[in-house]
């Protein structure tokens, strides 16, 4: 599979032309998407996540981290076009899903079982963009 990542106002088409006629050459038809671009989640965030919001968890339920992310993430990135449903990975979110991903965890966290996890500001930053 090839994938360009460029600003828009740096596009070389005839290059992306020719290196899919090099890739491809031998297929009848090739499909080709278009789409905006963003970050995937950053190491921050994860970090945030694992070291902040689910040890805080964790110590109030005495569950272990690591089971409080494999319930966060059958609870909230449940894939459903599977026939069997399974979760979707943390590492496929982008900066803004995986910012969503942490309030959603954060208000369960707040309305179920009373607690206040602080997040910093620049992880909100991140969910509206």
């Amino acid at each position: 599979m090839l994938q360009y990542i460029f600003k828009a106002d740096c596009v070389n088409l005839d290059n992306m032309r020719e290196d899919i006629m090099k890739t491809y050459w031998e297929e009848k038809k090739v499909v080709i998407e278009v789409k905006g671009y963003r970050d995937n989640r950053t190491n921050a965030q994860n970090k945030l996540l694992r070291w902040q919001v689910y040890k805080e968890i964790a110590k109030d339920t005495g569950y272990l981290p690591e089971q409080i992310h494999w319930y966060c993430k059958g609870k909230f990135l449940l894939d459903r076009s599977w026939k069997i449903p399974c979760p979707k990975s943390t590492t496929e979110l982008n900066t803004k899903e995986f910012g969503e991903y942490v309030d959603k965890i954060v208000r369960r966290a707040s309305q179920e079982l009373g607690l206040f996890i602080e997040l910093p500001s620049d992880l909100r930053e991140l969910r509206d963009l």
